[in-house]
């Protein structure tokens, strides 16, 4: 025998005897301590966990922990706890050493594990989150590991099981012990960063397949176990994916089956069915992959369906490319989506039948059809004459009998050209569309969805109506362009779905015969505005066929939540009575009772959104001067001016100067609307008006339901014309308040005052000389003449009070005192009469001893009618 090879063979003997004697040593030294008691002492827990833990300050408490000769530890209620408040709670667990690990340095210290009912504790991790109902962990001869688990994560049932060829033991491998903290750190932030995923994410039978070329083959099985909120973003029913992966992880397959994918994002919702995809990468960073999606439903915002279509996704050492095919009954489609290091650019063709699409698209609170029509035919090719590099496609689009948003259907003609970042650019557009025929352009760009439209030709506002929105209706629902479609000429920009109000517009319309409501214009320019504001519309020299007028029109933007509905303002010769209604309904019924042909007008004002229940109000501040005569409650007035202002439910009128009936007036009041009627306070006065002509405007009032509150006799008015050509000056004065809607529950003062030659012929309380001749006093007929007629008085609801009346003539006067009833058209007074002056009177026989022929005479009452009352003299006994 070589004595080397003794040597040797003696050593390793040697080596043999003292590692089997150390077995044997651990061994009994374990049972002497498992017989000693059932709780393993602290500090043997402490060193085991140094054993597995490369963690520093570990601390371990347990209810229970015992360890057998055979290298098997047992325990219940386990609580490891780490510095910064980390802990891992198992509730009952075993745990099984290798004791060859001790003569056989490349095997783990672990052979057999259990565990069931663990949660961890973090900062951020609590036991909903993540829990560890068991663990069976297996490690076999060629350290490989069967593994079965059964957990649940953000309430997702996980169960996995199968073997892993780990390799753990490599001589790669710098430790084979566990960093505990760093295990937590890293469970703490996958559950951070996919929280949100994770909880917005519903699992319905989803299995899941992990295999190598190295024979580990893992199953997972998941499924939600909670209730599916109605906010759930991701719906996974019915999948299977198998992964196969090489130990460096560059070669990759996949493949997968997904029944049914639902996404909602906000108020929209999408289902893609019987969905198929491949994919496939090696270590050149060749990779490639397909999907195949079924019919789509969508609901929410946009409704309807989407046929099936392909994608195919391919990238080698040139290019990648993205290619999507299509071809069912809604397109027949073949485009490739081509990027290189320093370039993109879109190829190939989409050719789409809108009249079979069934997606429709909610605007407004109604769904339109997104498009319908005859064909929508797309075609893309490498430009080959950019207008600046970036744009590498050329693009084109021809529409026959097609509609977007339920417009009008029309043909179109777009070129354009497409961005590196798929921006896009129509240089050229053409179409008549409607009653409309524009030439324009379109940009849109993708981050942010920023448009720009621009639009010039005959355009009628109308046509556009569903791709500009309300607020673009808004504007023209109350145009109308009976003549010819205007010419406009317009830029529109925005963010589609951007922040509320980001829109802008400017356009020129140009437009002949234009009506707005009632308002027929001859010729007129308008600007259209729109900001983040207020939509505004412009007209300048709107010529109608009583002059012009220059005029604004501002719609606040809905997302301001303005109380007002229209502001305008308003200047230059106003036709009242064909634009009464331009100005809402509260001014419409100001100026009901007012017929005129014409006014200049200079107005401001707006009129408020109308709540449920109550009608829209208004405010406004309205300066207006007469140019013909105008009639109001069936007044005719003349030389009128005067300003009108109304805030809330307060209308405030001053009328410096007007003619009526000759006579000049002046007129102020206030008017206050409550929740029954409007109460009104006016100062009136007209002085020296023509007694005829205004009995006339009277008698027209009457005729229009004006006056008809005041009296029930209609037969002296009606006699006016009997009158002879002797002219009466009438002048008035009252300052007085009450319900506009019944002037007899006016309460105020006043004075009238009539002059005229033969004053006491008319039928004025019965005629007043008539009636004096047949009381038989003792004085000439010519004593009866009166020429003027004073009246101050005191009005209390319907009756007008006065007490002191004078009616003056010549020869004699007449004061007296009473009242009259404006509703009955009664009269009762009491009247003195005397002589004016030291006028001789005739001695009467009939009458004795009488110096003075009225010292007998006391009173005159007069009572009944006021147009033929009851005349009584009240003779004195002195």
């Amino acid at each position: 025998m070589n004595p080397r090879n003794s040597y040797n063979s003696l050593k390793s003997s040697s080596s043999l005897t003292k590692s089997l004697f150390f077995l044997l040593g651990f061994q009994f030294a374990l049972l002497i301590i498992s017989n000693l008691s059932l709780n393993l002492p602290k500090f043997i827990s402490n060193h085991i966990s140094e054993l597995i833990f490369s963690d520093k300050g570990l601390n371990i408490e347990h209810d229970y922990l015992k360890i057998s000769p055979t290298g098997e530890v047992s325990f219940s209620n386990l609580k490891i706890i780490l510095p910064g408040k980390y802990a891992i709670h198992l509730k009952y667990g075993k745990l099984k050493f290798n004791l060859n690990r001790i003569v056989k340095r490349n095997e783990s210290w672990i052979k057999e594990l259990f565990i069931e009912d663990a949660t961890i504790d973090s900062k951020k991790i609590s036991f909903h989150d993540l829990k560890l109902e068991y663990l069976q962990f297996l490690t076999k001869r060629d350290n490989s590991v069967y593994v079965d688990l059964s957990s649940t994560i953000m309430g997702k049932s996980i169960n996995g099981k199968g073997l892993l060829k780990l390799n753990i033991f490599d001589k790669t491998t710098t430790s084979e012990k566990i960093n505990l903290s760093s295990f937590i750190n890293y469970i703490d932030k996958g559950i951070q960063n996919h929280r949100k995923n994770l909880s917005n994410t519903y699992a319905e039978n989803v299995d899941v397949k992990f295999t190598d070329n190295e024979f580990s083959e893992f199953f997972l099985k998941i499924n939600s176990i909670t209730k599916q909120k109605k906010d759930t973003k991701f719906h996974l029913k019915d999948l299977s994916l198998n992964v196969s992966l090489d130990r460096t992880l560059m070669k990759v397959k996949a493949n997968a089956q997904l029944n049914t994918f639902t996404t909602s994002i906000g108020a929209q919702r999408v289902s893609i069915n019987n969905i198929k995809a491949k994919y496939s990468s090696d270590e050149s960073n060749l990779s490639n992959a397909w999907i195949s999606c079924g019919k789509s439903e969508l609901s929410g915002n946009v409704k309807g369906y989407v046929e099936p279509f392909f994608l195919n996704y391919n990238v080698d050492l040139i290019q990648s490319s993205l290619l999507f095919i299509a071809s069912n009954k809604t397109m027949e489609s073949c485009v490739n989506f081509k990027i290189r290091k320093k370039s993109k650019c879109l190829e190939g063709f989409l050719n789409l039948k809108p009249n079979h699409f069934s997606l429709k698209f909610l605007k407004d609170e109604h769904y339109l059809e997104i498009l319908s029509g005859e064909s929508l035919d797309l075609s893309f090719g490498r430009n080959l004459a950019p207008t600046t590099p970036s744009f590498e496609t050329l693009f084109s689009i021809n529409a026959r009998n097609f509609a977007a948003f339920e417009s009008p259907t029309g043909n179109y003609n777009f070129f354009g050209e497409v961005k590196t970042d798929l921006s896009i650019q129509i240089r050229k557009a053409f179409g008549v569309m409607g009653r409309s025929e524009v030439l324009g352009s379109y940009s849109q760009s993708w981050n942010p969805h920023a448009y720009e439209f621009r639009l010039s030709g005959n355009c009628h506002p109308d046509d556009i109506n569903n791709w500009l929105g309300r607020w673009w209706r808004k504007i023209w629902k109350d145009f109308t362009f009976p003549d010819k479609i205007p010419y406009g000429n317009f830029k529109i920009s925005g963010v589609w779905g951007g922040e509320a109000g980001n829109s802008k517009t400017f356009g020129i319309v140009h437009a002949g015969k234009l009506n707005y409501k009632e308002f027929k214009t001859e010729n007129s320019n308008i600007t259209v505005q729109v900001d983040a504001n207020a939509t505004q519309i412009y007209g300048k020299n709107i010529v109608h066929n009583k002059g012009t007028l220059t005029g604004i029109l501002a719609f606040p933007r809905k997302h301001l939540n303005s109380p007002v509905f229209l502001s305008y303002s308003v200047d230059g010769h106003y036709p009242l009575n064909d634009a009464r209604t331009i100005f809402g309904g509260t001014f419409e019924k100001v100026i009901k009772d007012i017929n005129t042909t014409n006014l200049l007008c200079s107005a401001t004002g707006e009129i408020l959104n109308q709540t449920e229940g109550i009608n829209a109000e208004s405010n406004f501040n309205l300066n207006i001067q007469s140019i013909s005569p105008l009639t109001i409650k069936g007044f005719e007035v003349k030389e009128l001016h005067g300003n009108v202002v109304k805030k809330s439910s307060f209308i405030e009128g001053k009328f410096p100067k007007f003619k009526i009936a000759e006579g000049m007036g002046q007129l102020n009041f206030e008017m206050e609307t409550n929740a029954s009627e409007e109460l009104v306070k006016l100062n009136f006065s007209l002085k020296d008006a023509n007694k005829r002509l205004l009995l006339k405007d009277i008698i027209r009032a009457r005729k229009h339901g004006f006056v008809n509150k005041f009296s029930t006799e209609e037969e002296g008015l009606n006699t006016v014309e009997d009158l002879s050509s002797t002219e009466g000056i009438v002048s008035l004065t009252i300052q007085a308040e009450g319900p506009l809607s019944n002037p007899l529950y006016f309460e105020g003062t006043g004075m009238i005052q009539l002059k005229e030659s033969k004053l006491g012929q008319i039928n004025l309380f019965g005629k007043i000389s008539e009636s004096l001749s047949n009381l038989k006093i003792p004085m000439p007929s010519t004593a009866f003449s009166f020429n003027e007629l004073t009246i101050p008085f005191v009005l209390n609801n319907e009756t007008m009070s006065f007490d002191n009346l004078i009616l003056t003539g010549p020869l004699s006067k007449i004061r007296a005192q009473g009242y009259f009833n404006l509703s009955s058209g009664t009269i009762d007074l009491i009247a003195r009469l005397s002589l004016v002056g030291n006028i001789p009177i005739p001695i009467i026989k009939n009458l004795i001893q009488l110096v003075d022929p009225l010292s007998k005479v006391a009173e005159i009452k007069m009572t009944g009618n006021y147009q033929n009352p009851r005349w009584e003299l009240l003779l004195s006994n002195n």
